[in-house]
């Protein structure tokens, strides 16, 4: 096992430049490695790819997505049934709030620690080699430091359709799903960020979702996924998952709705999460409702990891107030009645009652 030596090519960027400005990072492709100077790691690729962190700025602009073709002039043209279907398109617009800068940053300085966590090494297993299936060359894997810090994560609850998903989507559209990093004499792939649902109570779904994912950013087929259907227990399920983290450099792995996951003595699903990143030094991310967030206070192992990084979703969209009265002014905005209705004062403060600043309530009422 040694340590990869590189050259990095560094772009040299400007204020308000950052690294993949010129990729369209909502294609979801494999996209080149861009390099940044960050002082101290000139020879970590994974530290140098890693973009900026984000300004405010930049995130609200991201977080910006109008419901697609409306326009006004064509209201009075269009039929019921036309105008029918548009209102239901209102639901895709996107619209900044206070908690999509606060993820956003916070997603950063997670991927941030993980790679300067790390080293980038090549590996002489030939079973790991193996898992490429020889597409990326000799297998370079990204290994912990022995001096790291453990790895810890963030929790972010709150009430159903507050925006707490849609936060973290509109993060992970700010890096690629994957670089490639290619040299003279080897090349590998680098996944910053895993995010899977937990739909069922059994970790092991969690774990084949992991797999579909590394199948679905390599366009692997189902590779990845049956190995982990395959697996004879729960326990090699989790052994592949691990060598995967580190052959394919995952930063953040990321679990929706982890209120459905089974957190019983007995069953320990949580455990299983927080023994893969200690043992990948990948760090983690857990979304879920008000129960979730109990139940991983219950859990005093998860507890100590996450308690730095708590973000109520629902709290910081009610205390962050221009945000929101930003979303009501835009979603007014579209209007399908023949007659266009001026916005008030009066009207602002009812639907901002009404929707108790909860987005997916705005949304509907609008």
């Amino acid at each position: 096992m040694e340590r990869l030596k590189c050259n990095l090519t560094f772009r040299e960027l400007r204020k308000d430049e950052n690294l993949y400005d010129d990729v369209d990072l909502t294609a979801g492709s494999m996209v080149d490695a861009q390099y940044r100077r960050v002082a101290g790691y000139e020879d970590n690729p994974d530290v140098c790819a890693l973009p900026k962190m984000p300004s405010v700025r930049d995130i609200l602009a991201l977080g910006m997505v109008n419901p697609p073709g409306y326009d006004r002039e064509q209201v009075e043209k269009m039929s019921t049934a036309e105008k029918l279907a548009a209102i239901e398109d209102i639901d895709m617009a996107m619209i900044p709030l206070g908690i999509h800068v606060d993820v956003a940053r916070t997603i950063w300085k997670f991927l941030d620690r993980r790679y300067k966590g790390a080293d980038v090494m090549i590996s002489a297993n030939e079973d790991e080699k193996a898992y490429g299936k020889g597409s990326f060359g000799r297998a370079i894997v990204l290994y912990q430091k022995l001096e790291a810090p453990s790895p810890i994560g963030f929790l972010l609850h709150g009430k159903t359709g507050c925006g707490k998903t849609m936060a973290v989507n509109l993060a992970c559209r700010m890096y690629p799903n994957v670089i490639y990093h290619e040299f003279e004499d080897c090349s590998y792939v680098q996944i910053p960020i895993v995010m899977v649902t937990a739909l069922r109570k059994d970790i092991r779904d969690v774990f084949e979702s992991i797999a579909a994912a590394f199948d679905r950013f390599l366009d692997t087929g189902d590779y990845h996924r049956r190995r982990a259907v395959g697996a004879k227990s729960i326990s090699a399920t989790e052994g592949l998952v691990k060598k995967w983290i580190e052959l394919y450099h995952v930063g953040l792995i990321i679990v929706d709705e982890v209120q459905f996951l089974d957190f019983s003595p007995k069953k320990k699903n949580i455990e299983d999460i927080v023994s893969i990143t200690q043992a990948t030094g990948a760090q983690f991310g857990l979304i879920g409702n008000d129960d979730g967030y109990r139940a991983i206070l219950e859990y005093d192992r998860l507890n100590r990891r996450v308690a730095k990084s708590i973000i109520n979703a629902d709290e910081v969209t009610k205390n962050n107030v221009r945000l929101f009265e930003n979303a009501i002014k835009t979603l007014w905005r579209y209007q399908f009645g023949n007659v266009e209705s001026p916005f008030t004062t009066e009207i602002e403060e009812l639907l901002m009652y009404h929707s108790s600043r909860n987005i997916a309530l705005l949304k509907y009422i609008v």
